[in-house]
């Protein structure tokens, strides 16, 4: 065969070996593609299975670790893995895509768990992108779920974490972790029954899920079963939580929240920071120096309670809960309105967390607002034995003994060891009369008893303030007194105990100086807890019935400075202003930067500036107003009442004093302490103005006994004998003339200038025809009171007439005129200068 026939059939073997060549060629790509999708594949899933499992752990370098892996993956790819994806594809199997999302929705789960659960906020951008990117590509993975659930909660928005969770299909509900996140949901609605139950169902799917059961036994603690959840901590420390630092840190805290081995839960806490190093989350540096800052400040070691909540602060900066260390010192401090301030950040930031809203409630009960400490109460579904004691102790301090008793008994049963709650749940029994024998035997004995090991007492005063109590009750006024002193001794920063001192000396109306008395121990609680509303209100009442406008400022300070008082300060205040001369701060208490009281005491405020201001007229209304709307307060229908007598309504003014007499009887009964004269005395006044001479004798009379009988200062019982002298020289006898000179005398060795006994004795002399004698104790009366009018215009009268004097006469009635331009002496010095009859 020749050459050229020979070439076609080579060829046609060439054409025939072609498709077995490109079967080989394909088969060998397809190979290469299985083989390199495979490397990929196994690649991905050592990288989603090393992240997933370093999550079990529970611990913040996990995550620090499984962020740098999962940000930049080291996994094989190319266009032989990406074939070998597109054929897996097909056939509809998961492929490289499904675990690059994957990898996505676990990135953002883990970088928001660094954010959420760990504090670590320098990460807090990278999580929000990272999970920005899962929503968009992986919305519906559980990580994502997760990432997003948690995200909603540490940004305080429950109702928005529900809502994720909604998003959950029927096989992701059924995990720990949907469990998990649904106990935390709940706990942040303040659902703690709720929070329970979900987080022992995710223990049951998962008993290695520590985050749940780390959780379990922190609501367990909660409950106030303290042993029982010390022992499960001790269980998950000992097995799989060896390695698990939030659950060492929570067993640590409790320890010391109950004083059970405290000392020993430092040292493991101070062997955390040491040996852990930067494998520490910011959030448990935090926690960690949170607990050091409970151990010293229980032990009184302020300054480095102090030092260890600071670090805890700048371990985690911007993080209120973590602020509220330094709340308790303040408010160890009694700087309750910066602690008030940090706790309701606090509270703003957890809603959820008992704690918070434990310690607002706690803040009210140092100023004295046990109701409002209730309210706070309120809000904890389940509360543990502090809120129980504090709750317990408002209910003493309203005088509801039954809830107090009901209360604290449910406090016994979940922590028996706490002094402070045994001593109350006495008292509110024998308080009830219940073996009052044995229970007062109880309480003495508590003064001297030392706590047992298993024991503790957070108020070493309270055993000695609950024996005084008692022994009020029982009627021995002077043994509380002693018991109350001796509270002082344990605890000289004692505040209840001063207060309790200061109501004592307000009462006993038989010693020397009553309101002096009081007033030197509610000044010392003042200075102590100068937000305590009781001490102030009782410090300003004792100093207004003690006329000290002064007092009466000082106590209130502290009140007024929060630009919002209850109505009867604010009106307590604006007299006080008044008296001290002092218009605009009695107009800035209805500033509209303020909170204004109601709306008759804002009137009231109103009537009191206008009638300093000599606006008589616009005043009168006010107070009228006033008046008909607070019947139940005796300053009130005194100062409307004072503004007739003044605009010479004399028998009008005397309806008012005698409203003021009544309600002031009822004042004293409530108050306790004492009589209230100053009614009979106005109505004294008004009924000499008006010609009534024994009904006017009557009136002082009554004011002088009720004057001995209260902690008015002597100045009153002598203005009264002064008003008695008065009337029995208005009638005219000269046997009048003899018991006028006589008390009005008594008057003077009372009070040495008082002016009212000086008028008298002036008016005496002038009735004697002894003029020289009128006149000099006329002008004696303008000097020691010399914004009187009437002093003026008695001696402008004598002095006018003589030609002598009659220029220093109308000098005056001049000033009595401009003293008083719209009040009856005024208006009688005018007539007076006009040549008419005054």
């Amino acid at each position: 065969m020749s050459d050229a026939a020979a070439a076609p059939r080579e060829g046609s073997s060439v054409l025939r070996l072609l498709p077995l060549v490109v079967g080989v060629l394909v088969l060998l790509v397809a190979l290469a593609s299985a083989w390199r999708y495979r490397a990929a594949s196994l690649a991905w899933d050592d990288l989603l299975d090393g992240a997933t499992a370093a999550l079990a752990d529970g611990n913040y370098a996990s995550r620090v670790a499984a962020s740098a892996a999962l940000e930049a993956p080291e996994v094989p790819d190319g266009p032989l893995a990406r074939l070998g994806n597109a054929l897996i594809e097909a056939v509809g199997r998961d492929g490289l895509d499904a675990r690059a999302r994957a990898r996505k929705a676990l990135l953002a789960r883990v970088e928001v768990e660094r954010v959420a659960l760990f504090g670590d906020r320098a990460r807090d951008e990278a999580a929000r992108a990272a999970l920005l990117e899962a929503r968009n590509q992986a919305p519906r993975l559980l990580d994502t779920v997760v990432a997003s659930t948690l995200m909603a909660l540490d940004d305080g928005h429950p109702d928005q974490a529900q809502t994720e969770l909604a998003t959950l299909d029927e096989a992701q509900r059924t995990t720990a972790d949907a469990a998990w996140l649904e106990a935390l949901v709940a706990l942040a609605a303040g659902h703690r029954n709720d929070a329970n139950r979900a987080a022992r169902e995710a223990t049951q799917l998962d008993e290695r899920h520590l985050f749940a059961r780390d959780l379990l036994i922190e609501l367990r603690a909660n409950r106030g079963d303290y042993t029982g959840a010390l022992e499960d901590y001790d269980t998950l420390v000992g097995g799989i939580g060896r390695d698990h630092v939030d659950a060492h840190i929570d067993r640590a805290r409790l320890q010391i929240r109950v004083n059970k081995t405290a000392e020993d839960a430092v040292d493991r806490l101070r062997a955390l920071l040491e040996g852990r190093g930067q494998a520490l989350a910011p959030a448990q540096r935090a926690r960690i120096h949170d607990s050091i800052g409970r151990y010293y400040a229980r032990r009184d070691d302020l300054a480095s309670a102090r030092s260890a909540y600071e670090a805890a602060m700048k371990a985690a900066p911007g993080d209120a809960r973590y602020s509220t260390g330094l709340a308790r010192l303040d408010m160890r401090a009694y700087q309750l309105d910066s602690a008030e301030a940090v706790l309701r950040e606090a509270h703003a930031a957890e809603p959820g967390a008992v704690q918070h809203v434990v310690q607002l409630a706690r803040v009210r009960l140092l100023r004295g607002d046990a109701p409002g400490a209730l309210e706070w109460l309120r809000k904890v579904e389940k509360p543990d034995v502090e809120a129980l004691l504090l709750k317990g102790q408002a209910h003493l301090e309203l005088g509801d003994r039954r809830t107090a008793e009901e209360t604290l008994t449910e406090a016994l049963h979940q922590d028996g060891g706490l002094l402070d709650v045994r001593i109350l749940h006495t008292l509110a029994n024998y308080l009830q009369g219940r073996r009052p024998t044995s229970t007062l035997a109880d309480l003495r004995a508590r003064r001297e008893a030392k706590p047992k090991d298993n024991e503790r007492l957070e108020d070493p005063a309270l055993p000695f303030r609950a024996f005084a109590q008692a022994l009020e009750h029982k009627g021995d006024d002077k043994g509380a007194a002693a018991e109350y002193a001796a509270a002082l001794v344990v605890e000289p920063r004692d505040f209840r105990a001063h207060f309790a001192l200061c109501a004592l000396a307000a009462r006993d109306l038989q010693a020397e100086d009553p309101a002096r008395r009081a007033l030197k121990h509610c000044r010392a609680a003042l200075d102590i807890n100068p937000h305590h509303l009781p001490a102030a209100r009782l410090a300003s009442f004792v100093s207004e019935m003690y006329d000290d406008a002064g007092a009466v400022v000082a106590a209130l300070f502290p009140v007024l400075a929060r630009r919002s008082e209850p109505a009867d300060l604010a009106r307590r205040a604006a007299r006080a202003y008044v008296a001290l001369g002092q218009i605009e701060n009695a107009e800035k208490l209805i500033a509209p930067d303020r909170e204004p009281p109601d709306a008759a005491s804002t009137g009231y405020v109103q009537g009191l500036v206008a009638a300093a201001k000599g606006e008589l007229e616009r005043a009168q209304p006010l107070l009228y107003a006033a008046a008909d709307a607070l019947t139940d307060d005796p300053w009130v229908q005194l100062s409307h009442a004072d503004l007739l007598l003044r605009m010479d309504r004399a028998r009008e003014a005397g309806t008012y004093y005698r409203r003021a007499m009544s309600a002031g009887d009822e004042l004293s009964r409530a108050q306790r302490f004492g009589a209230f004269p100053r009614g009979a005395l106005g109505a004294a006044r008004a009924d000499l103005e008006v010609r009534e001479w024994s009904r006017a004798r009557e009136a002082a009379r009554i004011a002088e006994e009720r004057a001995r009988d209260s902690l008015s200062h002597p100045r009153v019982r002598a203005e009264a004998l002064a008003l008695q002298g008065q009337a029995w020289l208005a009638s005219g006898s000269r046997r009048g003339r003899r018991n006028a000179e006589s008390l009005l005398r008594r008057a003077l060795k009372l009070e040495t200038d008082l002016p009212a006994a000086l008028m008298g004795l002036g008016m005496l002399a002038k009735v004697e025809r002894r003029t020289e004698d009128a006149i000099e104790r006329f002008r004696r009366v303008t000097r020691v009171a010399p914004d009187d009018p009437e002093g003026h215009f008695r001696l402008g009268e004598l002095l006018r007439a003589d030609d002598a004097t009659a220029a220093a006469g109308r000098e005056a009635l001049e000033k009595a005129a401009k003293l008083d331009p719209q009040g009856q002496w005024g208006v009688r010095a005018r007539r007076a200068l006009q040549g008419r009859s005054p």
